[in-house]
């Protein structure tokens, strides 16, 4: 069973100390008392039986995200941490009914924007002699499939002081955004647990974050292999480094690491997915030489050709991870590493209603196992609007159209009803006359229109473009 603390991590000191630093200066232990207190009396009342939630996304603004998560606790409420702050982990947690807040700095529509509602609370001049009250610890997190208890939490926290050996006073950076459970242990509530002064206001890139140290620095930085790797090779002056770097466990491939090693490479990826390993990696510019590439070895077994291309960066979250999908993606793969599968089904008619010639009209089956839909998403698998027009649209135009180039764009394309695995969906295209190089185009799934928009194509080689 879950206890209830108090004021564990901000009492440990007086209200007077220092708990974060930035650009701009230093906000005490009670400044962040009373941001945490607004946050927990901005959340609206949970009318449900058992424990609830608030989700924290949360991109920048760490001191806001400090308020919240620490305002989440003492609202005795579970925080909830998406992977990252995109849409396709926010969506499935959000749309769960113990959540009962979302609390951002994205500007999103929906939710409290901390940030915003941090801003408009009185100064401490303002706020007069006022008592500010102990923010307590009562409730717990939950990250992915983890969760933790109050208990847990501080537990973790104490095995952060222990391990990390803060300093009173000391400055504590963090290069990971507030989706990094790590980071926030490492490096938000083990250090004001700890007395030290949490770094705030750090740019979102790893040069931003360089000059800044340079500028301002740090006993302590958290941060992951990623980062740290990058900020060796950006040579921080003398100020920029710490006493001690804390880098966040990963397991990376062995070739990744035998690639950081190799000095003319900036960073590198490697996976093995469904028994074809993946390669990216990014090196330094240099005359009569290749920027960047990509490569992917099959089994030796298998004669097909590597694949080799170019690319100008390895795609990583804040939090220095390549997203699932994201390094396929670069070898034009699902995210399993497999070539994308998708078949069209049986034409069932060359011309749409009203038989002028205009129009053509298909079917297409989505396979139930498909792998357009790996995640996309975990657990709720719906075909995606990039899915829809690459693996559904443009196939049938082509099919009806092969006279047409390369498509330009997609304009007013609305998606209303969602396509899921094992559904059939007529696919109703219509040829402008007044634009011939404009195609309009309606998925029906189950007699209701799912998507509709328009698609134009550049002429063709040859072709006048009037």
């Amino acid at each position: 069973m879950s206890g209830a603390f108090a004021d564990p991590i901000l009492a440990t000191r007086g209200g007077d100390r220092p708990a974060a630093v930035s650009e701009t200066g230093v906000t005490t232990r009670d400044a962040l008392r009373r941001a945490a207190l607004a946050v927990a009396r901005a959340l609206p009342p949970f009318e449900r039986d058992g424990p609830d939630e608030v989700v924290l996304v949360f991109d920048h603004d760490r001191f806001a995200f400090a308020a919240a998560l620490l305002g989440t606790w003492a609202a005795g409420s579970v925080a909830v941490l998406p992977e990252t702050a995109r849409r396709v982990h926010v969506g499935p947690l959000v749309a769960r009914p113990s959540v009962r807040e979302i609390l951002h700095d994205t500007g999103a529509g929906r939710g409290v924007e901390v940030s915003r509602l941090l801003a408009a609370l009185p100064d401490a001049e303002e706020a007069g002699g006022d008592a500010v009250g102990e923010v307590p610890l009562r409730g717990g997190v939950r990250v992915g499939g983890s969760r933790w208890s109050a208990d847990e939490v501080l537990a973790r926290t104490d095995a952060a002081v222990a391990a990390t050996r803060y300093r009173e006073g000391e400055v504590v950076a963090s290069t990971l955004a507030p989706t990094s459970w790590f980071g926030v242990v490492r490096g938000l509530l083990g250090p004001l647990r700890a007395g030290a002064v949490v770094r705030v206001g750090l740019p979102g890139d790893v040069e931003g974050i360089a000059a800044s140290l340079d500028r301002r620095g740090a006993g302590v930085l958290v941060t992951c292999e990623a980062h740290r790797a990058r900020l060796a090779r950006l040579r921080p002056g003398p100020e920029g480094r710490p006493r001690r770097v804390v880098t966040e466990p990963s397991a990376e491939h062995p070739l990744v690491v035998e690639l950081r090693a190799h000095a003319g490479i900036d960073d590198a990826w490697a996976a093995e997915l469904s028994g074809r390993l993946l390669v990216a990696f990014v090196g330094a510019a240099a005359e009569g030489e290749v920027r960047a590439a990509i490569a992917g070895w099959r089994a030796a077994a298998d004669d097909v050709p590597v694949d080799v291309a170019r690319v100008d960066a390895i795609p990583r979250d804040a939090n220095g991870r390549v997203r699932p999908g994201d390094g396929p993606a670069l070898f034009g793969r699902a995210p399993d590493g497999r070539p994308w599968e998708f078949a069209l089904a049986a034409e069932s008619s060359g011309r749409t209603a009203g038989d002028d010639g205009r129009g053509a009209s298909f079917r297409v089956d989505v396979p139930a196992d498909s792998s357009l839909f790996a995640g996309h998403f975990p657990g709720v698998p719906i075909l995606a609007a990039s899915a829809q027009l690459d693996a559904i649209v443009l196939p049938c135009v082509r099919r009806a159209r092969p006279d047409l180039g390369p498509l330009v764009g997609v304009i007013g394309a609305k998606f209303l009803e969602r396509i899921e695995p094992g559904d059939a969906v007529v696919v109703q295209l219509r040829f402008g006359e007044e634009r011939p190089h404009e195609v309009a185009f309606e998925l029906v799934r189950r007699g209701r229109r799912a998507t509709i928009g328009r698609a134009r194509f550049a002429p063709s080689v040859g072709e006048d473009a009037s």
